[in-house]
């Protein structure tokens, strides 16, 4: 399975359609979305999480930072930083994200 991120506003079907960004820039708020065959599809991305929720038990897809697991929907760039939305919000060196990306896990 794979994730895709993008922009993030109170519009989530526009977000979609706008498709993943291209590139990632700081201070904007990203949310992380399944891959799907039309990632510009909402009704595909939408199914996909509907599905990653039923086999979590709507839990959220798991990143290991700093030693834990944390359930999480996105992020901000800042300078040399980044901020993951977890359930308690937590901010990690640039690098430290970079590295985490790998252990995107779903329990």
């Amino acid at each position: 399975m794979g994730w895709n991120a993008y922009l993030s506003s109170d519009r989530p079907e526009a977000d979609i359609r706008a498709g993943p960004a291209k590139e990632l820039r700081r201070y904007e708020r990203y949310a992380v979305l399944p891959a799907v065959e039309d990632p510009r599809s909402p009704e595909q991305v939408f199914a996909r999480l509907e599905d990653i929720a039923i086999e979590l038990g709507r839990q959220l897809p798991k990143i290991s930072l700093r030693g834990e697991r944390h359930g999480w929907v996105g992020f901000v760039l800042e300078d040399e930083r980044v901020k993951v939305s977890t359930s308690g919000g937590i901010t990690v060196p640039l690098d430290e994200f970079i590295d985490a990306l790998g252990t995107i896990m779903k329990v």
